[in-house]
């Protein structure tokens, strides 16, 4: 009696899960837009959650892997593995009779020039300021480098291997400051 409740009610359970489910089929060479979480992505550090599209560019499906599964081609500047769930890809559909509706008007979120420049083989202009953990120990710096606009934020660590002359300088400068 008691199996034959359970049995009906996985039934229903079932008949009302399946209603928001839909079968996705997905061929080599097949155009799909990639759902991409920001929470889990590295590659969105930095930008608000509100400017991140819900699904990012097409893609092309470049290799099924099992029923469940697919290989996309990705651009290099993506720092994302390229295998995705179907569940994260929606089928992209064109207008055959307006093309350019098909093709989205903003440009890719993530879609920026790639740098020539490696981090080592920059040049530092100056220290602007630093952050510091809890036990006073300098955590992060503001560095302005030579030939570039902004500054950036570089972790101590780093700073303190490539730079240690340089930011032993800073602190004396810093301490002489404090001091007078």
């Amino acid at each position: 009696m008691a199996k034959a409740f359970l049995h009906k009610a996985a039934k229903k359970m079932k008949k009302f899960a399946d209603r928001n489910r839909r079968p996705m089929e997905f061929r080599v060479g097949d155009q799909v837009l990639v759902k991409l979480y920001p929470d889990h992505m590295g590659i969105f550090r930095g930008r608000h959650r509100s400017l991140i599209r819900k699904y990012e560019r097409p893609f092309t499906v470049l290799k099924r892997i099992g029923k469940l599964a697919c290989k996309l081609g990705l651009p290099p500047d993506f720092k994302v593995h390229s295998m995705f769930h179907v569940c994260n890809l929606k089928p992209l559909y064109f207008d055959e009779e307006d093309p350019d509706r098909s093709v989205p008007e903003r440009d890719p979120i993530l879609q920026r020039a790639p740098s020539t420049k490696r981090a080592a083989d920059r040049q530092m202009k100056e220290i602007l300021w630093h952050k510091t953990n809890y036990l006073g120990e300098p955590k992060k710096y503001q560095v302005k480098w030579i030939g570039e606009q902004n500054p950036t934020s570089e972790y101590a660590f780093r700073m303190k291997q490539r730079y240690p002359l340089e930011v032993k300088a800073y602190h004396e400068a810093a301490g002489a400051e404090d001091g007078a």
